[in-house]
């Protein structure tokens, strides 16, 4: 079966379900092809590994997941199966079950009861499932009075807790849908009946790595001394290395202009190095003293991808300013109209808005749970078996077009104050305390308020968080394209997320760079004002912390951390944890 490289990485994995668009075979995928001219087995495993753990460990099952026994591949078509293997007689509704081998060896399968050859649309759409990872065909009972073994499979409504077996033969009522649902043999288990193509039957663990490929990457991983050179470029707001090159001389006209000779430029900007070098070395020395090792390690990694994305260029980007400046040159670009986009990126606190032509991502699934899509629910984490008992991970490397938005520091912190979960303005600076009060928190889970010192990551994150999954609501609303089509990527430390286009998708290239230059005042507005309602209110505010199917769920795939901490008060106002709080785009930072 072949498929585009990033339909089989999200939709055709191992042990997963689809229909077959076809003919509407039911299958399951059995394997998965290697494209071995894809140069995926060249990034580093090591690292991409380390990032994962974390994730891996939050999971109640051993999950070994070592270097020396897991593949990286990238997808190149896949094999499947016939499953689930039982057929529901659409003439009598009697239901018969094969064995593996007896559908392998006999394509046009009868059924049992009245012999009508079944077409391949009869399958039953039905699995058993476990949160331990199985998933198997249901079991058909023989009836208990005449022992037939073609039973039919009565749904009388839509909930599976009505479904009975009824003998076709005698008509006796056999027992419940779950009359044969035994423990799972694998890990004990209760299983449950589901529909196949259900979310909650397979839900791939995803993780994204930005400019991975980077030969300085490795440098991040081992270096202490790299570590606190990128976090203390980030603190002083300098591009990583700024302080190695040399000055360059500008022109004798500007020189002229400056009233400077070349020697009196050199040296004052000699003392201007000097200067810097002093302030990096005293966030280097903040770094050492107030951040942990790991802390250090996962900071400066997030920072180096920061930085490749506003700081490197070798990657195609820009901003609004940048837009307001090409309206000398470039017809498209209105200068009074970008200055309108302008004040209203301001109006919404964000500090920049940055359009990313090739951002440069990895996209590596590394598993699957089934009922719960992540850990402390009772489900567990599966791996992908490969050869001789190893594991194997998929993986896409691509360059997404992307838009990267960055709140404003200061208005972060004023919300914060106006909403008491600071006292006052931290007496550090704005970007310190930011990068030592959002770590140590599973972003991807629900961050508890009560446990001590989380309360300002709770708050910060869910807003981050809601507001990435607005602006997609807002590109979904406003392009005609599905927000299926767009994915998440978050920075949390530099309180920065970018929203990208899902390869291979129905997004035609520039759409979304053209709805943010074209028509930047729409996204604007709706954000401000449209994204605050949910069919499902009052109930969803009240009861569900603003944040539901209806307003701000979207897919596992497309969501970054499994639609965890979100909240539409955090933006707008209203109920969150428990208490009446004031909106972000409601806080005056004049007033705090």
């Amino acid at each position: 079966m072949q498929r585009k490289k990033s339909q089989l990485l999200f939709n055709f994995l191992p042990d997963d379900t689809f229909n077959h668009a076809h003919n509407g075979t039911i299958g399951r995928i059995s394997w998965i092809y290697k494209d071995r001219s894809s140069p995926v087995e060249d990034l580093p495993l090591n690292y991409m590994l380390r990032r994962i753990r974390p994730r891996v460990e939050r999971w109640p099952n051993t999950v070994p997941l070592r270097p020396s026994s897991t593949e990286i591949v990238s997808p190149d078509g896949a094999t499947f199966e016939l499953f689930p293997r039982v057929f529901e007689c659409r003439d009598c509704g009697a239901c018969t079950q094969f064995s593996e081998g007896q559908i392998e060896s006999n394509t046009n399968p009868y059924c049992g009861n009245c012999g009508k050859r079944f077409s391949d649309t009869e399958q039953l759409q039905f699995v058993t499932v476990c949160p331990g990872g199985t998933i198997g065909s249901i079991s058909v009972p023989s009836c208990t009075s005449c022992g037939d073994g073609n039973p039919q499979f009565k749904r009388p409504t839509s909930r599976m807790g009505d479904a009975y077996w009824q003998c076709s033969n005698c008509g006796t009522r056999i027992g419940d849908a779950y009359y044969t649902l035994n423990r799972c043999d694998y890990c004990g288990k209760n299983k449950k009946i589901k529909v196949h193509s259900s979310s909650s039957t397979f839900y791939p663990q995803v993780e994204k790595f930005v400019n991975i490929t980077d030969e300085d990457l490795e440098f991040i991983t081992d270096s202490e001394t790299y570590q606190l050179e990128t976090i203390a470029n980030y603190l002083v707001d300098e591009d990583a290395g700024s302080s190695q090159s040399e000055p360059e001389v500008p022109p004798d006209e500007v020189l002229e202009r400056l009233g400077v000779t070349e020697e009196e430029y050199l040296a004052e900007m000699a003392e201007y190095e000097e200067e810097q070098a002093e302030v990096r070395e005293k966030a280097e020395e903040w770094a050492t003293d107030n951040l942990s090792d790991d802390e250090r390690r996962i900071i400066s990694e997030e920072l180096f991808e920061y930085d490749s994305l506003v700081s490197d260029g070798d990657i195609n980007d820009k901003t609004l300013d940048d837009l307001y400046d090409l309206a000398d040159t470039r017809s498209e670009f209105v200068r009074s109209e970008i200055d309108q986009y302008r004040d209203a990126r301001d109006g919404l606190y964000f500090d920049s808005v940055r359009l990313i032509t090739d951002f440069p991502i990895t996209t590596v699934v590394y598993g699957y749970s089934r009922l719960n899509p992540g850990p402390g629910e009772d489900s567990e984490l599966n791996t992908f078996p490969g050869k001789g008992g190893d594991d194997r991970m998929f993986a896409q490397t691509a360059d997404a077009e992307a838009v990267m938005f960055t709140l404003d520091e200061e208005q972060v912190l004023a919300w914060l104050i106006e909403n008491d979960v600071i006292d006052d303005w931290p007496e550090m600076d704005n970007r310190r305390w930011l990068l030592s009060h959002l770590q140590d928190y599973p972003f991807y889970e629900d961050i508890d308020p009560s446990e001590d010192g989380s309360e300002e990551a709770r708050y910060t994150l869910s807003l981050l968080h809601t507001l990435a999954h607005t602006v997609m609501n807002s590109i979904d609303a406003l392009s005609g394209y599905s927000k299926s089509s767009l994915i998440e990527y978050l920075l949390p430390h530099t309180l920065s997320f970018v929203i990208y286009k899902h390869s291979d998708t129905d997004f035609n290239l520039g759409a979304m760079h053209t709805l943010i230059e074209d028509r930047f005042l729409e996204v604007a507005d709706y954000i401000e004002s449209d994204a605050d309602v949910c069919m499902y209110d009052p109930v969803c505010e009240e009861e569900e912390n603003a944040s539901c199917e209806d307003c701000l769920y979207i897919s596992n795939i497309s969501c970054d951390n499994g639609n965890h901490n979100l909240s539409r008060s955090t933006i707008y106002g209203g109920h969150f944890d428990g208490r009446e709080i004031t909106g972000y785009l409601h806080t005056d930072p004049h007033d705090v």
